[in-house]
This record gives structure tokens, C-alpha cells and sequence, in this order.
């Protein structure tokens, strides 16, 4: 991954896509403290996003995303980094072991899924981490012993390959594809469609259905 330099960012470039979101839900109370801190001028740290192809898609930040939506901003500071869809998957799990608000034990097993499923479980010459290793990586949230459990429950064939010192040839590129791969740009924006479609259907009212017409000719 390359990181470019911080740029601003428009609130409507942002793909906010929340299977790249571990918390299970957003803390209003932390919304509007940021929202406060926004208006106060004081000085909030960039969001971080990740091009994929070229969308920008947002992995930390999520909380000063939607502080700044409440206040009517539509711009925000942000790092942009180069990557993958697994390089985003893994960079919105990681970056909220290390600070914000304590992860639950559901969000840390959301944390570990991203994180073999995004192949961080693999060294460079394509071996193995040990579980110490990956708990490490983890920030030692849960022991090791509890990282061997869940790689037994999670996946399977990956444990038994970790645990016999060897790579099976099916899995020479690190192992099994993900049980739920990150979601394709294609498949992001057809969702959010086909959910604009059903929600359109509900505004009755002419001169805002005129405005949503417009703003989809924009779009085009």
C-alpha cells in the first residue's frame, strides 16, 4: 500500500460500506462530542480512506464522518492510502484496536475474521505466523490460546495446515478463499440502487422527488 499525501475530501465521494465497519453499532454520544469539537475549531485528526480502483472507501473515521454530516459540512481532511478491497477490510479492523472506544468480544472476533481473511495471518515468504504472532497483532486482546480456538472454529483447513508445519498445495497463495469476501465496488453501488429505488417509492412529495431526479442526473 502507498499513502498519499492529506488531502480534502468531499462527504459524497466517500463510500461508507459498512462490512468494512467491525463496531457493531455507532455511539451517538460520540457523534455529537465530535460534532462539538467541529464547530469549536478545535483540531480533529484526518479520516483515512483507501482508493480502491477510484473510489475512496472509508475504513477509519466513521464517527467524524457522521459529526461532520450533522453540522452541514461537506467536506472532510483525509489520508489516502492505495490498496486493495482486502487491504481496506483489514486497515478498518485494525485501526480500531489500536484507539477510540474498547472493542466488545463480537467486534474482536469481527477484528480476527478481517484479519485472516484479508491473508494477514501469512509472512512474506509465504509461511505461517505463529498464533503468539497473530495475537500480537491483535494489540493482545485475546491470548494465543484463544486465537488457536477460533482459527479451529472460523477456518478449519488453515488451523489444521498451521498446526502440521505445512503448506497443503491447495492453499500455496496463503490459504482458502474468505468465508465473506469484501464486497465489489459493483456490488456496493447496485445496493445502494436498489435501495434509493425502494426508499423513492416513499416520497410522495413531487418537488422532492424533482430534487432526487436531479441529483441522480448529477450523478450521471
Amino acid at each position: 500500500m502507498k499513502e498519499i499525501r492529506t488531502h480534502s475530501v468531499g462527504l459524497s465521494e466517500i463510500v461508507l460500506e459498512e462490512k468494512y465497519q467491525i463496531r457493531g453499532k455507532m455511539y451517538g454520544q460520540k457523534v455529537n462530542d465530535y460534532a462539538t469539537a467541529y464547530k469549536s475549531g478545535a483540531k480533529m485528526p484526518p479520516v483515512t480512506l483507501v482508493r480502491v480502483e477510484k473510489a475512496l472507501v472509508l475504513v477509519d473515521g466513521w464517527h467524524r464522518i457522521k459529526a461532520l454530516a450533522k453540522i452541514g459540512e461537506y467536506e472532510v481532511d483525509a489520508h489516502i492510502v492505495e490498496g486493495t478491497h482486502r487491504d481496506a477490510q483489514w486497515l478498518a479492523a485494525s485501526s480500531n484496536l489500536t484507539h477510540g472506544i474498547p472493542l466488545k468480544g463480537k467486534e474482536i472476533r469481527k477484528a480476527f475474521r478481517a484479519y485472516v481473511t484479508s491473508r494477514q495471518h501469512i509472512k512474506p515468504d509465504g509461511s505461517y505466523k505463529s498464533y503468539r504472532d497473530i495475537a500480537a497483532d491483535l494489540g493482545h486482546m485475546r491470548k494465543h490460546t484463544t486465537i488457536f480456538k477460533w482459527m479451529k472454529d472460523m477456518f478449519p483447513k488453515i488451523a489444521a495446515a498451521m498446526s502440521n508445519k505445512e503448506e497443503m498445495p491447495e492453499y500455496k497463495d496463503g490459504g482458502p478463499p474468505p468465508t465473506e469476501p469484501p464486497p465489489t465496488l459493483e456490488e456496493i453501488a447496485s445496493q445502494r440502487l436498489l435501495d434509493a429505488r425502494a426508499a423513492i417509492a416513499g416520497v410522495e412529495d413531487e418537488e422532492a422527488r424533482g430534487e432526487l431526479i436531479m441529483t441522480l442526473w448529477g450523478i450521471l
